[in-house]
C-alpha cells in the first residue's frame, strides 16, 4: 500500500476513534458501540505502528525541500557506484537534516529526516 494512502487511512481511523471517544465520554453507547470502540483502539494501535515506521522519501521526492532534491540530483549526476560516493551523499544530507542508508550494491535507500 502506498504510504500516502496509508497516511490517509490512519487519519480516517483516528477521526473515527475521536468520534467514538466523545460518544463514550457522554455515556450514550450500547454494548455493540462499546465493542466498536475496542476495535477502534486496535485500529489506533495499528495506526501508531504505521506512523513509527518512517517512509523512504526517495519514493516521494515531492515531499522534499529543494536543497535535498538538489543534493540528490547532483549525486545522480556524479554517481560512480562506490561506497565513498554514498558516504559523501550521507554527509551532505546530514548537513541539511536528512540521512539515508545504502546497500552492498552502493544504492542509497531509506531517505529520512533526522530527528
Amino acid at each position: 500500500m502506498a504510504t500516502l494512502e496509508r497516511t490517509s487511512n490512519v487519519i480516517t481511523q483516528l477521526n473515527e476513534a475521536s468520534y467514538w471517544i466523545i460518544e463514550m465520554i457522554s455515556g450514550d453507547i450500547s454494548d455493540a458501540e462499546n465493542q466498536h470502540i475496542k476495535n477502534m483502539i486496535d485500529a489506533i494501535d495499528q495506526a501508531i505502528e504505521i506512523i513509527k515506521n518512517p517512509i523512504d522519501l526517495f519514493e516521494f521526492p515531492e515531499l522534499l525541500p529543494q536543497e535535498v532534491t538538489d543534493i540528490i540530483e547532483e549525486f545522480g549526476k556524479n554517481y560512480s557506484c562506490s561506497y565513498e560516493d554514498c558516504d559523501k551523499l550521507i554527509d551532505q544530507l546530514n548537513a541539511v537534516g536528512y540521512t539515508c542508508e545504502y546497500g552492498l550494491d552502493s544504492s542509497p535507500y531509506n531517505l529520512t529526516k533526522l530527528k
